[in-house]
């Protein structure tokens, strides 16, 4: 079977949903489909080194093809990716569409009922109640004329969590909704062992505000007693200059300079070394779809806490790898960290988060797929 995937970027620094596209062609390409990946090359070093150009290369057996786009728009508009589609989409046998509300997921959707091709839709949580209340006046609209129609073709809605499944459920594509949980390279980390000196903790994820870090900063202010320091707080992540200058004020304001410190976006080695030098890894936004970085944190033997509006929340809660606190809550916040400076609950939690990560493999993805691509290519609306 050959599978193309269509997302509107793959740079690292997109987050999330750029580095899961990568996983997903890895699964199946494993187990024998011939997948491709086309994007825009924004925010990739293709872009850097010209912006203007098509790109293609070959990566863990997946062909990807970049091209380019209108610099500074989220939409991600390229007459140059829409053209290759129509041109090409017939070719496939399955399309993976990821990322409503951008111009190559519209673009896709609709090479594909044309060339009369299944499609897989990804919806990235962007559906879910919470997202689409922001910015709703110009969200709603595009759903009812252009989303809708898009769900109401594809052969199946992919979907990584009960959360998100949920509120797709909610729109009336519960039925076609398939839970397909994301995966993460599984690394062999050595049994982690309680640290002594000050709580270190980790965000890892990007600078944005539905990220809730201020909430984590006050909360911090507060978890503080004394004045031995008992947290050490790192920031792993980048977003737009004029943001991450607004957290660092809100750090000074709160007199956390010796307590939080912003490393910039980490990726390879550096990564790794952040997981290395940490003991909990703290998630506090308003709302995250799935948590990548929170089950790659786990799998190092990182006991979490998160918000209630991870999508995760409850798995985690129900495992005992770590706590959640209701979103938007700075004392209940605080107090989740202070329960985290108990040894044996500290060292519990990580042996849980080990645990539960190890259930996120490439193999079990793999499986997943495998039986959503089939289904989907069989059962075309």
């Amino acid at each position: 079977m050959r599978v193309l995937h269509v997302i509107p970027s793959i740079s690292v620094q997109h987050g999330g949903p750029s580095q899961a596209v990568r996983t997903l062609a890895k699964a199946a390409a494993v187990r024998g489909f011939r997948v491709d990946v086309v994007a825009t090359s924004s925010g990739t070093p293709q872009e850097e080194k010209d912006s203007r150009r098509v790109w293609e290369y070959e990566e863990d057996g997946t062909t990807f093809r970049l091209f380019p786009n209108v610099p500074g728009t989220s939409w991600h508009f390229s007459l140059a990716l829409s053209g290759w589609l129509f041109a090409n989409a017939g070719r496939y046998d399955l399309l993976h569409v990821h990322a409503p509300f951008s111009y190559p997921a519209l673009c896709a959707c609709a090479s594909a009922r044309r060339a009369g091709v299944p499609y897989v839709y990804r919806t990235l949580g962007t559906l879910d109640p919470w997202c689409m209340h922001h910015g709703y006046w110009k969200k709603l609209p595009y759903y009812m004329a252009l989303e809708r129609r898009n769900l109401a073709h594809a052969s199946a809605v992919h979907v990584t969590s009960l959360a998100e499944w949920r509120a797709l459920a909610d729109l009336g594509f519960g039925q076609k909704s398939v839970v397909i949980p994301h995966a993460i390279e599984q690394p062999i980390w050595g049994e982690r062992h309680w640290h002594e000196g000050p709580l270190r903790l980790l965000f890892l994820g990007r600078l944005d505000p539905i990220k809730g870090l201020p909430l984590l900063f006050r909360a911090l202010s507060l978890a503080q007693t004394g004045t031995i320091p008992e947290f050490a707080l790192q920031i792993a992540g980048d977003g737009k200059a004029a943001y991450r200058a607004e957290l660092e004020a809100h750090v000074a304001a709160l007199g956390l300079g010796d307590t939080v410190r912003f490393l910039g976006f980490v990726s390879g080695e550096s990564k790794v070394r952040a997981l290395r030098e940490t003991d909990v890894v703290v998630s506090p936004g308003y709302h995250e779809n799935f948590g990548i970085a929170v089950v790659e944190a786990m799998a190092a033997g990182l006991p979490a806490i998160v918000s209630d509006g991870v999508a995760l929340a409850n798995e985690i809660e129900a495992a005992d790898g770590g706590l959640v606190f209701p979103s938007g809550n700075v004392r209940r916040l605080a107090s989740a960290l202070r329960e985290l400076l108990d040894r044996e609950h500290w060292q519990r939690a990580s042996d849980n988060a080990r645990a539960f990560a190890s259930g996120f493999s490439l193999e079990a993805l793999g499986k997943d797929l495998v039986r959503a691509y089939r289904a989907a290519a069989n059962e075309m609306p």
